[in-house]
């Protein structure tokens, strides 16, 4: 006799119409969450597990992407708790490794068999819609990856032939060659993961791939710190590397090379309603891949909106803004205490409400009201109209550096 607790959901992904979850348009608002639990290191505590979750959903999450790993039983089941649907990934490299103890060792022995027992314990699961065979892959590009793929899909199908196979890559950001291994790949799979691609690259697979759907396994990726801010006029600001400090600033404009903004990340997806949703990198800060600082005493990345003590960021409170409907407001800079007396301070404010009036010592700084506006396919969101500079990949136009929507003929933001 077998026990196991199961639900009935019913989940649909269109290559052209999105998701929907019981009849209902939704995008995967979700976060990529390593395993470890911070100051309490790498060894699962659901307690933990359950408070980290928490502060994801307050800040409007309803998917999760196991980050490269399959999950802890007890991980899928606060999943199923709160309801959070779940992507679950095996695999960081498959035959060629990225680190010389990487799991390549193993893989020809025992990818199938690791990747068969992850789909049978967590295929009773109704918050999991989909498996992931593997991120960033250094061989999911060559020949020899086409038949390594072949066995990981097989091996997902013969264990659970109901739910979509998915790649999370960073090899898309650019059309592949037609006929080239790269081009090959996507014809095995059921949807495609994106790790940073910007809106152009989006459409540009869209059109030459329309039996996949696509989402983003990984966006953002920008690093901040919370009470840190600099430079709000650039897009792109430096580290501070005072000694004792080393705060990326939380400006939302603290870029590695490879990644786009949070702003211009949201405003990719809600324009697209073929595209899936995404997946921030990351929800919280994690042990490991120390970014933007890879030097002694740090061992943490930045990349989190939330720090590894559970404090949201301002990154927070951006996404809240567009992934909640409960009104809100925050002020960025979330505090005034690194500022001297009589400094000029830009002042940001990421709220879901039309209209926000600011307020110092009591007198009114002002009011400013978003503009409602529409996507192509007829939802609504509120904008402002100002160029915004969100976006590193356009130099020219009316609005050099700003994110312009697919709706807007007359090039407004």
């Amino acid at each position: 006799r077998y026990r196991t607790p199961f639900g009935i959901r019913h989940v649909t992904i269109d290559p052209d119409h999105g998701l929907t979850v019981n009849g209902e348009y939704t995008k995967l608002q979700g976060v990529d969450l390593h395993h470890d639990l911070g100051a309490l290191g790498a060894a699962f505590h659901a307690d933990a597990a359950l408070r980290q979750l928490t502060i994801m959903k307050s800040m409007g999450v309803n998917a999760l992407r196991t980050s490269h790993n399959p999950p802890a039983p007890e991980m899928i089941e606060i999943c199923e708790r709160l309801g959070i649907v779940m992507l679950v990934e095996a695999f960081d490299c498959w035959r060629t490794g990225k680190n010389p103890y990487d799991y390549g060792r193993f893989f020809d022995e025992h990818s199938e068999a690791d990747i068969t027992e992850m789909v049978r314990a967590a295929r009773n699961s109704p918050a999991v819609i989909m498996w992931s065979i593997g991120n960033e892959i250094p061989d999911s590009t060559s020949t020899a990856g086409l038949g390594m793929a072949e066995r990981l899909i097989d091996a997902v199908k013969k264990a659970d032939d109901t739910r979509p196979v998915v790649i999370g890559s960073d090899k898309y950001r650019s059309l592949p060659s037609p006929g080239s291994a790269a081009d090959q790949m996507l014809a095995k799979l059921d949807g495609l993961g994106l790790n940073y691609n910007t809106a152009a690259s989006v459409d540009a697979l869209h059109a030459r791939y329309p039996h996949l759907f696509l989402f983003e396994s990984e966006s953002s990726s920008e690093t901040s710190s919370r009470g840190a801010y600099q430079e709000p006029e650039h897009l792109n600001t430096g580290e501070n590397h005072t000694p004792g400090k080393r705060e990326p600033s939380a400006y939302d404009n603290n870029l590695a090379s490879w990644t786009m903004s949070g702003e211009y990340g949201l405003k990719k997806d809600r324009d697209r309603k073929f595209f899936t949703g995404q997946f921030l990198w990351s929800g919280i800060d994690y042990i490991g891949e120390p970014t933007p600082y890879d030097v002694f005493p740090v061992k943490a990345s930045f990349f989190g909106a939330v720090d590894t003590a559970g404090f949201p960021k301002d990154m927070y409170y951006l996404f809240k803004s567009q992934w909640t409907s409960e009104p809100m407001v925050h002020l960025v800079p979330m505090d005034w205490t690194g500022h001297r007396p009589g400094e000029t301070v830009e002042v940001w404010v990421y709220a879901n409400v039309d209209t926000v009036e600011l307020f110092l010592n009591g007198h009114s700084l002002g009011v400013r009201r978003f503009d409602t506006k529409k996507t192509t396919d007829g939802r609504t969101y509120l904008e402002t109209t100002e160029a915004t500079g969100d976006d590193k990949t356009v130099t020219t136009g009316p609005y050099p550096g700003s994110y312009t929507s697919p709706n807007n003929s007359a090039g407004k933001l």
